[in-house]
Formats: C-alpha cells, sequence, structure tokens
C-alpha cells in the first residue's frame, strides 16, 4: 500500500510540473491607470492590485466593484482617491502600504464585508466618511499621525468594538462614532491626562461608555491593545520582564528557551551562577546575557536539554515546554509532589496531543489556573508561546507561590 501512495504521489507531481504556471495563477480581468504614475489590475479572484508611485486621481475599476474581494495597494502609493472603494460590498481585505499619506472622503463607505482596517503610520489626514457604513467593520487600529478624526469617519459602523487612536489626535469631530453601539474599547496612544483633554464634537454618545486604555499609562507603549497587558505591567514592576531599548514590550514575539529560563531566573532574584557550569554540545549558542540563567536552572533543574545533549537556546519555546519550566520551578521551591487531584487530567480537547514528558507539568498547572486553553478547548501544546503569554504565566506562577493554599 506504501508504495502505491507514493507512486501515486510522484505521478502526481509530475503532472503538476507539465502544467502551465496560468493554471493556478490567477487571470487579469481587467487593468489599466488610476493616477499619473499609478496602474491597477482585477483578477478572476477579485483581488484589486494598485502598483506605482504617487496620488491615486481616479477608481475607473468602480464598474467592476462587485467583483472585487481585496484590494492589495503597493508601497509608493501616497493617497486613496475620494470614494476610491466606496459600496464595494463584498471586500473584505484591505492592504495598505506605508508610503500612504492620505485616505479621501468616503474612500471605504458602505464596504459592508470588511471585517478590520489598519491605518498605517504615515498617514496624516483621514477625510470624513472614509469608513462611513461599514457595518461588518469590527476593528480599526490608526497608526497614523493624524490631528483629528474628521467627522463621519466610522458612523454608522455598528458592528465596531475596538479601535486605537493615536496620540497626535486632539479632536474627534461630529458623529464620527456616530451609532457605533458595540464599541466597546478604545486604546489611546496618549495619557489619560491627554484623553480627558480630547475636544469630542456632538454625536459621539457611544464614547461616553467605553473602557478607555492609555498606552503611556502602561509600562510600554505598545501593549495598551494587548489581552496580556495587565500581566505584562506586573511582570515590569516585579522585574520578571524586561522590554526592549525602544520602550515597546513586543508582547506577540516569540521566546526563546534562554529567553523564557532569563525570566525564571529574574523572577528568583537573579541568584548567583558563579559556581555552575554547563556542557552541553550547542553551550557555545548560548549568550552572554542568558549564561547566568541557563546555569542556574540546569544547577536546580528547572531545565533540561535534549537527548543529543543540545539546549537549543534560540528555539521558540512551546506552551508545553513553557508549562514544564514553570512546573519545575515550583516544584523545587514547594520542595514537595503536587497531589493526585492536581495531577488529574486537565481534559483539554487536544490532551492526547500533549507530549507525554510534559504532560503532569501541564495538567498540574492547569489545575492551578496558571495556564489556560483557548476559546475553542483546545491548549495547542507545540504551539509557540509569545512573550505576552510568558508574562501572563509567570505572573500566575509568582501568585501561586505567594498564596496560603
Amino acid at each position: 500500500m506504501k508504495k502505491k501512495t507514493i507512486s501515486l504521489v510522484l505521478a502526481l507531481l509530475m503532472v503538476f510540473s507539465l502544467l502551465p504556471v496560468s493554471a493556478f495563477a490567477a487571470n487579469t480581468v481587467q487593468s489599466g491607470k488610476c493616477g499619473d504614475n499609478l496602474t491597477w489590475t482585477l483578477d478572476d479572484a477579485g483581488v484589486l492590485t494598485i502598483t506605482g508611485t504617487g496620488e491615486m486621481t481616479g477608481h475607473p475599476w468602480s464598474v467592476y466593484k462587485d467583483s472585487i474581494k481585496s484590494v492589495v495597494i503597493g508601497d509608493g502609493v501616497t493617497s486613496i482617491c475620494y470614494d476610491a472603494f466606496s459600496t464595494c460590498s463584498g471586500l473584505e481585505n484591505v492592504e495598505l502600504p506605508d508610503s500612504l499619506e492620505r485616505i479621501g472622503g468616503s474612500a471605504f463607505s458602505h464596504c459592508k464585508a470588511l471585517t478590520e482596517i489598519v491605518v498605517p503610520a504615515n498617514v496624516k489626514a483621514l477625510g470624513e466618511f472614509s469608513f462611513y457604513f461599514c457595518t461588518g467593520l469590527k476593528k480599526a487600529v490608526i497608526l497614523g499621525s493624524i490631528e483629528y478624526i474628521d467627522g463621519y469617519t466610522f458612523d454608522q459602523c455598528y458592528a465596531l468594538e475596538s479601535v486605537s487612536i493615536p496620540k497626535s489626535v486632539k479632536s474627534i469631530w461630529t458623529s464620527a462614532f456616530g451609532a457605533c453601539h458595540e464599541l466597546k474599547e478604545v486604546y489611546f496612544g496618549g495619557t489619560a491626562w491627554q484623553w480627558a483633554a480630547m475636544s469630542i464634537d456632538d454625536f459621539n454618545d457611544v464614547l461616553d461608555n467605553v473602557t478607555v486604555y492609555c498606552a503611556l499609562d502602561y509600562p510600554f507603549t505598545d501593549i495598551a491593545d494587548s489581552g496580556y497587558r495587565e500581566y505584562i505591567s506586573i511582570g515590569q514592576a516585579a522585574g520578571i520582564i524586561n522590554g526592549y531599548p525602544d520602550g515597546t514590550y513586543r508582547p506577540n514575539n516569540p521566546v526563546t528557551r534562554a529567553q523564557y529560563v532569563t525570566m525564571l531566573y529574574n523572577m528568583c532574584g537573579k541568584p548567583d551562577a558563579s559556581g555552575y557550569e554547563v556542557s552541553f554540545n550547542d553551550t557555545n549558542t548560548i549568550s552572554a546575557s542568558y549564561m547566568d540563567a541557563v546555569k542556574w536552572g540546569v544547577a536546580m533543574g528547572v531545565i533540561n536539554g535534549y537527548g543529543d545533549n543540545t539546549f537549543r537556546p534560540n528555539k521558540d519555546i512551546s506552551r508545553a515546554e513553557m508549562a514544564a519550566f514553570s512546573y519545575r520551578l515550583i516544584k523545587l521551591i514547594v520542595g514537595g509532589e503536587p497531589t493526585d487531584e492536581l495531577k488529574a487530567d486537565c481534559s483539554f480537547k487536544d490532551s492526547a496531543s500533549i507530549p507525554n514528558v510534559h504532560r503532569e507539568a501541564v495538567n498540574v498547572c492547569a489545575n492551578l489556573g496558571i495556564i489556560q486553553g483557548f476559546s475553542d478547548g483546545n491548549f495547542r501544546p507545540n504551539s509557540t508561546a509569545n512573550r505576552g503569554q510568558a508574562a501572563t504565566i509567570l505572573v500566575r506562577v509568582a501568585a501561586s507561590l505567594g498564596s496560603d493554599e
């Protein structure tokens, strides 16, 4: 059976190798110019691509608007003209370039299938009615340096739940968020004082009832809209975690094995590791900034290497490994074995995929409330852990060790 399967795969590969590229590539349906130095193409998959440099001066694709599913604007384009993609009711995805400086009025109005938009950092002007009546829009992130949010920008965006506003904004004009009744969270790049001083015009009553997270009220500039922000703040205050020189924490970045053991080491007060040594085959790949933590981790039994006697310090740590490192530290400090109740199966839907070597650690950490699964009931043990998750686990570990239970 195996031979037949391999033969079939090889046959298919040979057939695919003989097919022309056009058999896989989307075909251009329409094309033309939309600026002095801009061209556009619309393919049969509904992808509208705009390339070139300079300003957009027209939207000749409007006669095909019902076919447009995705818009990709290439780097070099500096502006989007008035009404550019208005009433493209099937538009689901928009990619805007860093070169963009201006988005014209009503540019994306009535794009009812659009669920998320990110306005790039160099945008200085966002025209009125830009996203008017985008009834499916749930999240808007404005990274630009605009000074005001123009009138009716997000008016009638009934599904809008969260919006990120840069600290450069000083005023919000008439009905910019009119009828955005689902809006619950605003992430503001300035201070609470700056938000309090914000000039907000009429028909923006929904802003009276939202939770406003001010970036500069947190220790890092990029965590206000992170679900891990409170844990990151506590971790930073406790000296467990550190950010980057530019003031960011980068909560969605992955964590390496060396970085996580260093966080555990910091949590324990950075004990003297001068008397410890490590003899991994890849010791020379361990950064000097992590070496003391790795030495301590090995000596305390918090971390182990692999069967080939490597530590792989720069390998992204998995969620299961993060639980294992944490569990070993808990056992070290508590000085005993957990109860059978704590070792009981954690009942994640994908618990069968938890490596046996990490199963007890995951079960105990889950039953202690240190780790949690996702909304779908899975733990995803082999997925890479990010910096936000790491901060959360570390703070929970510290809390569990500090409790009387």
